[in-house]
């Protein structure tokens, strides 16, 4: 429900305000994306800054009898590895985001479906 997505994103934006340091910065994006910027971070200080704001956020979503990793989704990228610009940047972070999404989405397909379909598949690739 829309309420449960606000309290969500709300308990996510308070405790990713608690986990970052005064020359971070936090950009909301509607009441979906959380942004934050690390100055002169390196991957792992941006790794361990996701851990964190999950380990903070844990017990409210517990409140609310919500399982956070069906509702958040912390993705890092870093300068320049994984972008050279602000652009390229939020394309690498959307991409794992989509990423993630897909391989739900793969994995939540009942076993023997997947069985089927990969025999019907065999089946057809033989015949090109």
């Amino acid at each position: 429900t829309d309420s449960l997505r606000e309290s969500v994103f709300s308990i996510a934006a308070a405790k990713s305000r608690e986990a970052l340091r005064l020359t971070d910065t936090i950009v909301m994006n509607g009441n979906r994306d959380i942004i934050i910027v690390l100055p002169c971070t390196e991957e792992t200080g941006a790794r361990l800054v996701c851990e964190k704001i999950v380990k903070l956020s844990e017990p409210e979503f517990k409140g609310l009898s919500v399982d956070i990793s069906q509702q958040v989704y912390p993705v890092h990228v870093t300068f320049p590895d994984d972008g050279d610009n602000f652009q390229e940047l939020m394309e690498t972070a959307f991409k794992k985001v989509s990423s993630k999404e897909m391989l739900e989405k793969i994995t939540s397909i009942p076993t023997d479906a997947r069985n089927y379909a990969e025999k019907i598949y065999n089946r057809y690739k033989r015949w090109i």
